[in-house]
């Protein structure tokens, strides 16, 4: 049953639906380049300070991800944000772990890409990715 202004009603006869909310462009690429810039800072400040250890880390980083997301579309709620926070996630964790190893004076060659990919091998920080992950969904959701 679904409560509308005049009483009970079922959810068919209530024809309740779910208010859309549009986003616009600007919003859209405001959110990703927030997104990504939480991300890649967040990995940093976990390279530096790594006695919280990558659960708690990436939890944080995820939650603060679903946050400058949040916050890049003005709060509104739309279903494609979610992955959106995802993938923002991801990629700043990407550009995060690869600008620190350009900054520390490893030559940037292609290679470079796939040590950020190699040390999802450790198990601690791939669980810490995919609960960051899911803190940043359900932050946008």
């Amino acid at each position: 049953m679904v409560e509308t202004p005049v009483g009970a009603r079922c959810p068919t006869c209530a024809g309740v639906k779910r208010f859309r909310s549009f986003l616009k462009p600007a919003e859209l690429v405001r959110a990703v380049a927030y997104g990504i810039a939480v991300g890649a800072v967040g990995t940093l400040i976990y390279t530096f300070v790594p006695f919280l250890g990558p659960l708690i880390s990436f939890a944080i980083v995820g939650f603060g991800v679903g946050q400058a997301v949040s916050i890049g579309v003005n709060r509104k709620r739309a279903r494609e944000l979610a992955p959106i926070a995802v993938a923002c996630l991801l990629v700043g964790y990407e550009i995060g772990l690869v600008g620190l190893l350009g900054i520390t004076g490893r030559s940037l060659a292609p290679d470079l890409l796939l040590v950020p990919i190699l040390a999802l091998r450790q198990l601690q920080t791939l669980i810490g990715l995919l609960i960051g992950a899911l803190l940043a969904w359900m932050r946008v959701r």
